[in-house]
């Protein structure tokens, strides 16, 4: 994992405040958080915002979560995964893949576009459920944690129940903790 975390700072996918523009640190998304000592780039060559990660580095993260989720002699934990929109999707639909196949089915959310330029996890957009299944939900980076209880609420609405949320990088900024009190 050593290795791993050594390659994600190699390539670009993690830079300090030093790295920054002005030095002092990284803006996010949402202005009224503090300016992050730490930068993360999960995102791929082909996103519309071109990141770091090659298809190469996503299966070998994807490996390393799969291990993490699969419990061969255990009965199954969750019917489908599905991935918060949009980062967290080729992590979740590797993960998919990678389960033997009838054990999982992949859900795929939506996103809609809000007046302002915001957007908002809204919808299903592909495969097959029933009231009652059990989720598996990936993130690729939990910060405050907004569109991961976006993604929940949609599953909620289609009357199912996430199980687990497997997030690859955890930003310790809150994310979590909102996520536990939901």
């Amino acid at each position: 994992q050593i290795q791993l975390a050594r390659r994600l700072f190699e390539i670009g996918v993690i830079k300090d405040k030093t790295q920054s523009l002005n030095g002092m640190g990284f803006a996010l998304k949402n202005p009224d958080l503090p300016l992050s000592p730490v930068y993360i780039d999960l995102g791929m060559p082909y996103d519309p915002k071109p990141g770091p990660v090659t298809l190469e580095l996503l299966r070998e993260i994807a490996e390393r979560l799969f291990q993490m989720t699969w419990y061969p002699t255990a009965l199954p934990r969750y019917q489908h995964i599905a991935g918060v929109p949009r980062g967290g999707e080729p992590y979740a639909r590797l993960l998919y893949e990678m389960h033997p196949k009838g054990h999982a089915s992949f859900l795929r959310l939506g996103k809609e576009e809000l007046p302002g330029g915001e957007r908002r996890v809204a919808g299903i957009l592909e495969g097959e459920w029933t009231r009652r299944d059990s989720v598996l939900l990936v993130e690729d980076v939990l910060t405050t944690g907004q569109s991961t209880r976006e993604a929940i609420h949609v599953i909620e609405s289609h009357q199912m129940n996430v199980r687990d949320i497997l997030v690859v990088v955890d930003r310790e900024q809150g994310g979590a903790e909102r996520l536990s009190e939901q």
